[in-house]
């Protein structure tokens, strides 16, 4: 219940999620937001991304989209794809400020 501002948030991977590096001293465990990504099954050098949800914090989304972006860049994909309704005004914003 406390104030966004105030709060701080790391974003990890699911690898990331059982590693005995990450501190967890005085961390509350809430997933905040969530993206998948995976290979395109038509074309080689693209990848499809799909599954955003975040929670209505500023940023979170934004953020969850750069790595997605990074993790198709160190992998090789020069292509992402994505496909939503015009119902999804707020989605398309982001995904615009993304450059996406």
């Amino acid at each position: 219940m406390k104030n966004p501002e105030s709060c701080w948030y790391k974003i990890i991977t699911e690898d990331d999620i059982n590693s005995e590096e990450i501190n967890r001293d005085g961390c509350q465990r809430k997933i905040i937001g969530t993206i998948s990504v995976m290979r395109h099954n038509q074309r080689e050098d693209w990848a499809w991304q799909f599954r955003l949800a975040v929670d209505k914090r500023k940023g979170i989304g934004l953020k969850l989209i750069q790595v997605v972006q990074n993790w198709c860049r160190k992998n090789h994909f020069n292509n992402i794809e994505l496909v939503m309704s015009e119902c999804q005004e707020g989605a398309r914003e982001l995904f615009n400020d993304a450059g996406l």
